[in-house]
């Protein structure tokens, strides 16, 4: 008597239908795309902080916020000029992720600067912050 060894084709073809279909609704249920949007989000919400923390070390050492010019003078991922006194607190300008990378909006208000507001607009609109993330120094 000969006894049979492995698995039927049938039961192979059953095993990898019901795989795919488990893994179809994992897919479907995790939802790509937006769960790229928020870490995007994450992302732009992480720069804003960091120019933030930047912007109160340049008010700490020179009494006020950057000039709208000394912001809008550097380029999206570009470096600060060798002896401006931007490059002690941030190397290189953050860009917002994504297809279109573009700056963050920086509003300063006063001459010189003594608030300003800073502003990401956001992909995801299940995030609070919606449509804009906007940070300000009262």
């Amino acid at each position: 008597m000969v006894s049979a060894r492995g698995f039927s084709l049938l039961e192979l073809t059953i095993a990898i239908a019901v795989v795919g279909i488990l893994a179809t609704g994992a897919i479907t249920a995790i939802n790509v795309p937006k769960q790229l949007q928020k870490a995007r989000d994450g992302t732009k919400k992480s720069d804003v902080a960091k120019i933030q923390a930047a912007f109160e070390l340049y008010r700490a050492d020179l009494r006020s916020y950057p000039t709208a010019a000394t912001y809008n003078g550097v380029a999206c991922g570009q470096s600060f000029a060798a002896g401006s006194p931007s490059v002690i607190y941030l190397t290189r300008m953050p860009c917002s992720p994504g297809s279109n990378p573009q700056k963050y909006t920086y509003t300063p208000v006063g001459s010189p600067p003594q608030t300003y507001t800073l502003t990401a607009t956001l992909e995801n609109n299940s995030d609070s912050s919606y449509p804009t993330y906007t940070v300000s120094n009262p």
